[in-house]
């Protein structure tokens, strides 16, 4: 807050709008960099946490832009400045609730990565729109911002494709899974011979058939031969 109190306003908004176009940059990196980096094990950890924080930094970086060319100097200044800062947190609050229960319901991974970028973008361009600069730069700007989402909906897709496998076998698997059910309650996996994996821990295999017995199929086959039509059954274990 205090270096950008240094800046003019108009110089305030070109480094609040380059804040985000680098945002949405490094954002549209994560994807690619974890599923590449995943051999690193433990270390992709200490990745993401850089890469959260060179974005969070980004974004945070906003307000105190926001709050330097959006109050006004008088007497209602406090009172604006507490409305700037309760919308923040408002937002902070419901972009989580919303993002947690309800969009991870409906789109994967990579579609939110691909929603974040486009919504950073459109961010950046409602900036950039109101800089008071020549026609010029603002197209120039803007085309920057655009090239970033562009980069982002060729690259996230094509480089993130197999995020899960890569990070649950800590390397570069060479065949994608053969179903990925996401949503809000986890992510589980199913490799092409059958193993489950449940939010990355291990959950059995499927498997019905007696002549490729990998999983123990034959314990529930083996009731009838106690009962021919067993109609409660104990579980243990």
């Amino acid at each position: 807050g205090a270096a950008c109190a240094t800046l003019p306003p108009a110089d305030a908004m070109r480094k609040a709008a380059d804040e985000l176009v680098f945002a949405n940059l490094v954002g549209l990196l994560f994807l690619p960099l974890v599923t590449h980096l995943a051999w690193l094990g433990h270390g992709v950890l200490a990745v993401a946490l850089l890469l959260v924080y060179l974005i969070a930094r980004r974004w945070g970086s906003l307000l105190p832009y926001l709050a330097q060319f959006g109050v006004p100097p008088d007497d209602r200044a406090g009172m604006r400045t507490s409305l700037l800062y309760f919308s923040n947190i408002l937002g902070s609050t419901v972009g989580a609730i919303v993002t947690g229960f309800v969009l991870t319901n409906y789109l994967t991974l990579v579609q939110m990565a691909l929603g974040l970028a486009v919504a950073g973008t459109v961010c950046a361009l409602s900036l950039i729109a109101m800089l008071d600069i020549p026609r010029s730069e603002r197209l120039r700007r803007m085309a920057h911002a655009v090239g970033v989402l562009a980069i982002a909906l060729v690259v996230v897709p094509l480089m993130s494709h197999r995020v899960f496998e890569n990070l649950l076998s800590k390397g570069n698997l060479d065949h994608a899974f053969a179903y990925v059910v996401e949503n809000r309650s986890g992510i589980i996996t199913v490799d092409t011979d059958g193993t489950v994996f449940g939010n990355g821990m291990y959950d059995g295999r499927f498997n019905v058939r007696l002549q490729d017995d990998r999983n123990g199929i034959i314990r529930p086959y083996a009731l009838s031969l106690f009962r021919a039509a067993p109609r409660d059954v104990l579980m243990i274990g």
